[in-house]
C-alpha cells in the first residue's frame, strides 16, 4: 500500500475513533447529569459495578484538585501534540492508539472547558464505580486502554511514522 494511502487510512481511523469516543463519553456524562444528579447510586452488577455521579476538579485519583486550570492547559497541549503527530501516523495500529487516546483526552478536556464552576475551570463528570477504586468515566477508560496499547506497540518496536523507502509494503 502506498504511503499516501496508509496516511489517509490512519487519519480516517483516528478521526472516527476520537469522535466516536468523545461522543460516547459526552453522551454518557449527559445521561449521568440528567438522571443521576442528586440521586443515590445505581447498582448495575450488585456491589461490583455501580453508577454514582460525582465530579472531579483534579486528575486521576483527584490528584491536583487545586490545579484545574493547569490541568486544562496541560490537556490542551497534549491535544495539540496528538493532533500534530497523528497527522503523520502511517501505521493503523498506532492510529488506533492515537484515536482512542485523543477521544479520551478530548472527553475530559470538554468537561474542563465547559462545565461548572466556570469556563476553563470545569469539573470532570465521573460515574463508574468499582469497589476500592476511584470513580471514573468513559474518557478515563479510553486514556488507560490507549496507554496500554501504545506501551504494547513500543515494546514490539512497531514504528508509528513512515520512514524513507516505506512507499511500498
Amino acid at each position: 500500500m502506498q504511503l499516501a494511502e496508509r496516511l489517509a487510512r490512519s487519519r480516517r481511523a483516528i478521526l472516527l475513533l476520537s469522535l466516536s469516543l468523545l461522543s460516547l463519553d459526552q453522551a454518557s456524562k449527559w445521561w449521568v447529569v440528567t438522571y443521576l444528579d442528586g440521586r443515590p447510586p445505581i447498582a448495575v452488577i450488585g456491589d461490583l459495578l455501580r453508577f454514582n455521579h460525582t465530579t472531579n476538579s483534579g486528575a486521576a485519583f483527584n490528584i491536583g484538585s487545586n490545579f484545574t486550570i493547569f490541568l486544562t492547559v496541560f490537556a490542551l497541549i497534549v491535544t495539540t501534540g496528538l493532533i500534530i503527530f497523528a497527522r503523520k501516523v502511517a501505521d493503523l495500529r498506532w492510529a488506533i492508539g492515537f484515536g482512542v487516546l485523543l477521544g479520551g483526552v478530548l472527553g475530559n478536556l470538554t468537561d474542563r472547558i465547559f462545565r461548572e464552576p466556570q469556563f476553563l475551570h470545569g469539573h470532570v463528570v465521573d460515574f463508574i464505580q468499582l469497589p476500592n477504586w476511584p470513580i471514573f468515566n468513559v474518557a478515563d477508560i479510553a486514556i488507560t486502554c490507549s496507554g496500554f496499547w501504545i506501551a504494547y506497540l513500543l515494546l514490539r518496536d512497531i514504528k508509528p511514522f513512515a520512514t524513507f523507502g516505506d512507499d511500498d509494503e
